[in-house]
């Protein structure tokens, strides 16, 4: 099993925090994005070639990364494309590395909690999607799945009646493909999807291609349970860090020190909030009318 991080995308909302570096060095609670990404893949055995491909302040962020000195070995990919986004180009670049062996894709922009990693490996299936149910700050695309927990669509949550939606999740920004679903499946997808559209879209678009064809079924996996996050912008930091956070003590300085917003922590309960959620009746609402 190999992994594949996408880490040539540049998140504007983040400028400020790497001062223009690459946008997964932002830190959280004293450690970068990547590198606690590349030491949680690294304590896993399975994982046995860590692929990372690389765009914006390459020449910084590959230095950076060396400097671990991990146990996995580390292969670099340049992408002189890069865009705001994961797109197809990035994944293109290393189909060579795709054909070669069971892949995990991983978005650069994760916090992952403890067990995540782990759970997606041990996931069944040929090609398995991280998913979650909604939740504010999430970027993934949506993804309409059946009561067996596979895909219908991804990003086509309208395109089919009511009745045959169980319900309607978001990417998280992981997926892991055996590399027979590579070959056969994600790979011609892809090559068709670029001599057609172009590669300015993004790399999700051919397992929707997959899913919608009926040829295979595309599992998730849902980590409604687990903790993750992903950094587009500061208030994701600040929410992550809180998120991550062990210490009570320090939950709640951070919390306070953010002067509202209590809304982005649904764990929490926020009593400083001065309305109450019972106001107004049905009772009174009738009245009124």
């Amino acid at each position: 099993m190999q992994a594949l991080i996408l880490a040539d995308s540049k998140k504007m909302g983040l400028s400020e925090l790497v001062n223009n570096n690459a946008s997964c060095m932002v830190q959280i609670n004293g450690i970068s994005i990547i590198e606690k990404m590349l030491r949680q893949l690294d304590e896993i055995d399975d994982i046995t070639k860590i692929i990372l491909v690389v765009g914006y302040q390459k020449k910084v962020l590959i230095e950076f990364v060396y400097g671990f000195c991990l146990k996995t070995d580390i292969v670099i990919i340049e992408n002189n494309l890069y865009g705001n986004a994961e797109k197809l180009n990035s994944v293109f670049l290393a189909k060579d590395y795709l054909l070669m062996d069971d892949t995990v894709v991983l978005n650069s922009q994760l916090v992952l909690g403890d067990g995540l990693l782990e759970s997606v490996l041990k996931s069944e299936g040929e090609c398995v999607v991280v998913v979650d149910s909604y939740k504010s700050w999430m970027t993934g695309r949506p993804v309409s799945i059946d009561e067996n927990a596979f895909i219908i669509s991804i990003g086509q949550e309208n395109s089919f009646d009511e009745k045959t939606l169980l319900d309607i999740y978001q990417m998280v920004g992981i997926c892991k493909f055996d590399r027979e679903f590579i070959i056969k499946y994600y790979i011609p997808s892809l090559e068709a999807i670029i001599s057609v559209l172009g590669d300015d879209i993004e790399y999700s678009a051919p397992l929707n291609v997959v899913a919608m064809s009926k040829n295979v079924h595309i599992k998730t996996l849902s980590v409604n349970e687990i903790s993750w996050h992903e950094i587009n912008n500061i208030e994701d930091v600040s929410q992550t860090e809180i998120l991550f956070l062990k210490d009570k003590e320090l939950i709640v300085e951070k919390m306070l020190g953010s002067w509202g917003g209590y809304w982005r922590y649904p764990n929490y309960l926020d009593y400083f909030y001065l309305v109450t959620p019972y106001y107004p009746s049905k009772g009174l609402v009738n009245e009124i009318q």
